[in-house]
């Protein structure tokens, strides 16, 4: 993960005033795209539970920084689906978290966007 995080580090370019929320984003984007491409062996597993808490606490402080709902959402469906899962939205604003590959297949429900954020702390990516 180090090494990731250096790689995309290295082609960072420093901007000259604040990081503006796109490219907060983009960085967040970059980050779980390498991520996911990233070959984990059964013994990383802790690495990988730690890898997603890491993501989710960035989704989570942009997401309080930047107050916008949607991005959250997306976010959140990015790293579930790292993970195996897929977010579903009700009409009633509760939130579902699915089975990638089958959906009528319910792994968690909760009324609170919050809750998958919870939630996705105990999450390993899927192997």
């Amino acid at each position: 993960m180090e090494a990731i995080k250096n790689r995309i580090l290295t082609n960072w370019r420093v901007a000259k005033r604040a990081e503006t929320k796109e490219r907060i984003a983009l960085a967040l984007d970059t980050f779980i795209d390498e991520l996911a491409n990233f070959p984990l062996s059964p013994q990383a597993s802790d690495v990988g539970i730690r890898a997603i808490r890491l993501l989710v606490d960035l989704a989570c402080a942009d997401f309080e920084q930047h107050k916008t709902e949607n991005r959250f959402f997306e976010d959140l469906n990015r790293i579930l689906r790292l993970c195996g899962y897929r977010l579903l939205r009700a009409e009633n604003d509760r939130y579902q978290v699915v089975d990638a590959e089958k959906w009528d297949l319910t792994i968690h429900k909760t009324s609170s966007i919050w809750g998958i954020a919870e939630f996705l702390r105990s999450q390993s990516p899927k192997l």
